[in-house]
Parts: C-alpha cells; sequence; structure tokens
C-alpha cells in the first residue's frame, strides 16, 4: 500500500464521516476485496472487543449503503455480497 492509498482510504473516511465501528467494517472490506471485487460480509465473524451486538454491525453496514460506500451486489444463499460503490476509490 502506498502512501497515496493510504491518503485515498483517510479522504474517504473522513468525507462520509465514518464512525468507529464503520471504518473498521470498511477496512474489513478492502482487505476481503482484495482476492475478489465482490465479498460478503459477514456479522458473525466481525467481532469487536466492547461486544457490539450484531444488530448494530448490521445498521452500520446499512450506513455505509447509504453513505454511497457499499452496494449490495447480489445474495449468496442466505448471505449477502457487496462491493465498493463505483467511484469510491475514483479509480
Amino acid at each position: 500500500m502506498t502512501l497515496s492509498d493510504t491518503m485515498d482510504i483517510l479522504n474517504i473516511i473522513i468525507k462520509h464521516d465514518l464512525n468507529k465501528i464503520e471504518v473498521s467494517i470498511f477496512q474489513e472490506s478492502i482487505l476481503l476485496s482484495l482476492s475478489t471485487d465482490e465479498f460478503i460480509l459477514n456479522n458473525h465473524n466481525l467481532q469487536y472487543i466492547n461486544k457490539v451486538s450484531r444488530q448494530y454491525i448490521n445498521k452500520c453496514i446499512l450506513n455505509l449503503e447509504q453513505k454511497k460506500v457499499l452496494e449490495k451486489s447480489g445474495t449468496h444463499g442466505k448471505q449477502i455480497q457487496y462491493r465498493f460503490c463505483k467511484g469510491i476509490f475514483n479509480v
């Protein structure tokens, strides 16, 4: 990751006013997207030290959709696939 990539990520966090959990989910999304454009955010695997509820994690994922950071791209069984919204990284 270059300095430019880091600056782009920080700019997204600031521009979309992401809270701590949203930033964590965004970070997880970046890691998952390294292997494929579409990825599944599993709230069972997203665990935090302060025991954040799955409902709150789902709300934060919904907030990321509303803030045009993530978008649903389909389903895989009962799981929802996501991808980054076009233009989020100015690519």
